[in-house]
């Protein structure tokens, strides 16, 4: 059935007051589930959209949709003001060509907004107009926006000639809409409390002002769970922290049941999407941020893009030199006249890092394993200890059993870091929760010592997941259901090789 037909046959079985549904996407997984998401107008999302609207819009679909399909139907709230084209037009640009989001700060869009219609102006100099036109991304941009706002979305291309002309984003608030790369890329968004309805702002730029509404995301810490002396209702501090700058967070559950749902949701670790009020605690004299929604979520790091004169790939190692890889074991998972399947082929660089604690801005790398695999084959290992130039705690070597006396001789992340960097380029990172975790530590780590891991990167996690592998998913338990030897557990070469080899095995699954 086509979207139009689907909406068209949705709203035949609803009241007038419950119309209030555009169709964003409707993806077909590999199991022939059928994901439909539709967007609703944040105030409609807000005032009419209710637990029976959403049973009654899932019971529709069924009756429309052929049964085998198994359809699934997500709700996201959507705006349309010009703040929001905005970083949708930055989203969608960041994502097609980094390279032309960078040139459109030289470039006037303007939006007019008429009777359920928004037009979208990009005034263009010669050679970006040329290269936008022959590539068609009026029609992209455009298909994009309509499936993000409920207006129905025009992009119009013009050309313009005068080389010195420098405008604003948004006609009419030009000193607040230039076009920038201060967002930060985010996916797998769940929704705890909410909906998030806004590209995240890095903390930094929220950090800057108070402000009615701000979107950021972050890593948490210091989470806690807290009763109010003056209500008895219970409410939640934490810490987010991006990389470009932590920001204290709190959110007021509405009751129980709510407090409980955030507890099980939110820890010390996770990665969230939060949107709420910024305002400078008279209490604590910072910035804090009052929650409204929260969504868990995964961030693309590599999309954090500071103002950083980033070093160049070295043209030889300078402290450590990678080593080749020796197994008693046949690695090769493929006769050797064979050739790779075709999702191993190129470069991978599996790696694990051992640290001083959880958080990647205020904790250290000890301890970098890393193996390379090209085309299948396990070929190089990078393996070192780091000196942290600082105590160890004790809770973090009783978990890596790396201690003050076995780093004390060990060369310092900037000796290293660089070598690391060179081991990685062209290649995708591979990682054990490492969107979470490992990857968070090296581009945060690698950007204060001048090297961008801009890598792909790639989850042994996310992929079982994605996999339906059942049952607990660390990468002890996955190495014994697949019985792969997972020797010196929380060392990272080891860790490295072994999620290697998991790595192999689940894309072959």
């Amino acid at each position: 059935m086509e979207g139009e037909s689907y909406i068209y046959h949705l709203n035949t079985e609803l009241l007038e007051n419950e119309r209030i549904f555009k169709l964003s996407s409707a993806l077909l997984n590999k199991d022939n589930s059928l994901v439909i998401t539709l967007i609703v107008n944040a105030k409609d999302y807000d005032n009419k959209l209710s637990a029976e609207l959403k049973d009654k819009v899932r019971t529709v679909t069924r009756k429309l949709v052929p049964e085998c399909y198994n359809p699934k139907i997500l709700f996201k709230k959507t705006i349309s003001d010009e703040s929001y084209i905005n970083q949708l037009i930055n989203d969608f640009f960041y994502k097609e060509s980094p390279l032309v989001l960078r040139k459109l700060s030289d470039c006037s869009i303007t939006t007019e907004t008429g009777y359920d219609t928004i037009t979208v102006n990009l005034d263009l100099p010669p050679y970006l107009y040329s290269f936008m036109e022959n590539n068609g991304y009026a029609e992209k941009l455009a298909g994009f926006l309509n499936s993000e706002i409920m207006e129905t979305v025009e992009v119009a291309l013009t050309l313009n000639t005068k080389s010195d002309k420098q405008a604003s984003l948004i006609k009419r608030k030009p000193q607040e809409h230039k076009t920038s790369l201060k967002i930060i890329e985010v996916y797998d968004l769940k929704s705890v409390v909410g909906a998030i309805s806004r590209m995240p702002k890095y903390i930094s730029e929220a950090l800057k002002a108070e402000s009615e509404n701000q979107t950021v995301c972050g890593k948490v810490s210091q989470f806690s769970q807290k009763v109010s002396k003056n209500t008895g209702k219970p409410f939640f501090t934490m810490k987010l922290d991006d990389t470009t700058g932590q920001i204290e967070a709190v959110f007021f559950a509405k009751d129980e049941a709510s407090a409980e749902s955030f507890a099980r949701e939110i820890y010390d670790g996770a990665l969230v999407c939060v949107e709420g009020p910024v305002k400078l605690s008279t209490y604590t004299g910072s910035f804090t941020l009052q929650i409204r929604r929260i969504s868990t979520c995964a961030i693309n790091y590599a999309s954090i893009k500071q103002d950083i004169d980033y070093y160049e790939e070295s043209d030889e190692y300078m402290t450590i030199s990678p080593e080749p890889y020796i197994d008693e074991e046949q690695l090769n998972l493929f006769d050797d006249e064979l050739p790779a399947p075709e999702a191993l082929k190129g470069d991978y660089v599996i790696f694990d890092l051992e640290t001083t604690g959880l958080n990647p801005t205020t904790d250290k790398i000890i301890e970098i394993g890393a193996v390379k695999m090209r085309d299948g084959r396990l070929i190089e290992t990078f393996s070192t200890l780091i000196n942290p130039e600082c105590h160890i705690p004790e809770a973090a070597s009783a978990t890596n059993n790396i201690f003050d006396k076995d780093v004390a001789d060990a060369p310092t992340l900037d000796k290293v870091i660089g070598d690391f960097y060179k081991f990685t380029r062209n290649a995708t990172l591979v990682g054990h929760n490492a969107e979470a975790f490992d990857y968070s530590f090296l581009a945060y780590w690698g950007k204060q010592h001048r090297y961008n891991f801009d890598n792909a990167i790639s989850d042994t996690l996310k992929i079982a997941k994605e996999k339906g592998v059942k049952g607990k998913l660390n990468l002890g338990t996955l190495c014994d259901k697949f019985d792969i030897p997972l020797d010196k557990a929380h060392r990272a070469l080891y860790d490295a090789v072994a999620t290697a080899k998991l790595f192999r095995k689940l894309i072959v699954l």
